[in-house]
């Protein structure tokens, strides 16, 4: 299925109210105000399905007049984000969607700045029971789902993945933690993973030290937890592991993001249960802490549940979500199918899970996804570009030949050669050389990280530049020294890319800013690139994914328009004049002009 993609900010604005900005992929844009129709404590912990003594909520003195059932709660949502100019938004890219001869739906990407005052009450609302009213809930439907982005819009590029889909599996009830069902749930979506040849999982006991060792020795593309969740009012969301004498022990969500960071995931689903509610003082929703460390740090989309959920639907939802990835359907639709099993339970567990996705569409599990460098769809409903016809990754055929992922300097530097040897065999056989080549990039850059002698043409040209050149490069000349090396070519450049190199990203992103190698200028591709890049090891990119934020840039038919946000244009100028930039350094300098004339 095709999906034609909204982008909706919320931000502060003066007063009581909030600004939302909405943009669609078929060009339409709109601004409106938001005011809040209530807050999370305003509601009856019926809402939700179950008692305030089980669940941990309380609807405090809210006056029986004023409690709200599920339909009224979604409804004031609905028309409260969606009005005037935003709502008119909404409904072109509906219609629009329903021209396509294509089966194709709505896609809203709902984004806001957590940091920003005000803004964690805006995020703790449980904006997945929005519908029209005497209308379905639009979650439950394939044709609108509601995607979190948080404060960004902007994709980040998928890692290769080189053959089968390793999953991480965690299954925690410390001992002295209330017992849960995690036996069933574990045997349900196992036997799914056990039907499709392509699926390799790995279950490990959830204590930090073996959860480390098991990340050292692998690489894995998903990890699902299944256990308790907590919130602390001064670690924000957590995870339960256990101690090694299987009492619990908790994870903060940064610390988890931190153990996943160098991980090629593809999604984290994290069924936590009886989960506790946050404090006044922040207005945060159980798992917003961890679900926003993660994504923060790279990951393409998490599942996580913004409310305690019960044992059962726990693992309804699963089970069904599992059973529908394993179909080929995209994570949109999963989570959709996976909501109308809960429909007939008592509140609105069906809202309970929610999805958040930095990832360019949902169709995270098809081996073509890893080819391109996960650009964003284009403008209305066009497939992503790939060089060969998509893959399942999760169908039930013999699994494509496999190359072990070794993450030790001493053992890389020894068969870097031997593996891209052996690689370029076993893909000639299929006709497709693509693997082979985004393969070649990565093991060309392991290889370089331990030392051993560089083969790509491109890791080879990157790695000749003068390290201090990525600090300051207002013009982009890096560019053409790297793409007039034998063998180096835009293609070349973006395969690479494409494995996470953050130079190459840094590379990529000046080609679409200034226009390189004929290609068109596009700011937001340009941002793209420059995303999964400026967090690493080249300030220039955040100083130009700074100017981007500070501007914004409008959709350009391939890429979703760069939301102006001048919070992360502001941080980004102050990462990159702390990095050495010079650009950076001017626009933060004073304006009176005082520290110029003091430094000349």
């Amino acid at each position: 299925m095709k999906y034609l993609d909204i982008y909706v900010m919320i931000s502060p604005a003066r007063g009581e109210n909030f600004q939302v900005s909405a943009k669609s992929a078929d060009g339409g844009e709109g601004n409106s105000e938001l005011k809040l129709p209530f807050r999370l404590a305003d509601l009856s912990p019926s809402i939700f399905g179950a008692s305030s003594a089980a669940r941990g909520m309380s609807a405090g003195n809210v006056p029986p007049e004023r409690l709200l059932s599920v339909e009224m709660v979604g409804v004031q949502l609905f028309d409260a984000l969606f009005s005037g100019e935003t709502r008119e938004v909404l409904r072109s890219a509906e219609d629009a969607a329903k021209r396509n001869p294509d089966k194709t739906g709505v896609r809203i990407r709902l984004s806001m700045n957590l940091a920003a005052e005000g803004m964690a009450e805006v995020a703790s609302l449980p904006w997945e029971l929005m519908r029209r009213r005497n209308q379905n809930p639009l979650v439950v439907s394939v044709n609108t789902p509601v995607v979190r982005a948080f404060d960004t819009p902007i994709s980040v590029p998928l890692h290769p993945i080189i053959g089968k889909l390793k999953i991480l599996l965690l299954v925690s009830n410390p001992k002295d933690t209330s017992p849960l069902n995690l036996g069933d749930e574990k045997a349900r979506i196992c036997k799914i993973w056990d039907g499709l040849d392509n699926i390799e999982y790995v279950e490990c006991r959830p204590e930090a030290r073996l959860i480390l060792d098991a990340l050292s020795q692998d690489e894995f593309h998903v990890v699902h937890y299944m256990g308790h969740g907590n919130f602390d009012s001064g670690l924000g969301g957590q995870v339960i592991m256990e101690s090694a004498d299987g009492s619990e022990q908790p994870i903060s969500g940064n610390t988890f993001a931190t153990w996943l960071h160098d991980e090629p995931l593809r999604l984290v689903f994290l069924n936590a249960c009886n989960t506790g509610t946050t404090g006044q003082q922040t207005g945060l929703h159980p798992f917003a802490g961890v679900a926003s460390a993660l994504i923060g740090s790279g990951v393409p989309s998490v599942v996580a549940m913004q409310f305690p959920i019960s044992d059962e639907a726990a693992i309804i939802f699963a089970e069904t979500f599992y059973k529908r990835i394993a179909q080929g359907l995209p994570v949109e639709q999963a989570m959709s199918e996976g909501r109308k099993g809960l429909l007939d339970r008592t509140g609105s567990e069906w809202a309970t899970p929610v999805l958040y996705m930095r990832a360019a569409n949902g169709d995270l599990f098809d081996r073509s996804s890893g080819k391109t460098a996960a650009t964003p769809d284009q403008a209305a409903v066009a497939e992503p570009v790939v060089a060969a016809a998509p893959l399942p990754l999760l169908s039930a055929e013999p699994a494509a030949p496999t190359k072990p992922w070794y993450k030790k300097p001493i053992v890389l530097g020894g068969i870097a050669a031997a593996v891209l040897l052996v690689l370029a065999l076993t893909m000639c056989d299929t006709g497709d050389d693509q693997p082979a080549a985004e393969a070649t990039a990565t093991a060309a850059s392991e290889a370089a990280e331990a030392g051993a002698e560089i083969t790509d043409p491109v890791a080879k040209a990157i790695a000749q530049v003068d390290p201090a050149r990525w600090i300051n490069d207002p013009e982009c000349k890096i560019v053409n020294e790297v793409l007039g090396k034998d063998g180096v070519t835009f293609d070349t450049i973006e395969k690479y890319a494409a494995t996470g190199a953050g130079r190459a990203n840094y590379i990529m992103g000046c080609i679409y800013l200034k226009g390189f190698e004929q290609q068109q200028i596009s700011p937001a591709a340009a941002a793209m690139w420059f995303e999964a890049t400026a967090t690493s090891e080249a300030p220039q990119a955040k100083f130009f994914l700074g100017q981007l934020y500070d501007s914004g840039a409008p959709a350009d038919g391939e890429t979703p328009a760069v939301l102006k946000n001048l919070t992360k244009a502001d941080t980004l100028f102050r990462d990159a004049a702390d990095a050495g930039n010079e650009g950076a350094k001017a626009i933060l300098a004073p304006a009176d002009g005082s520290e110029a004339e003091q430094t000349q």
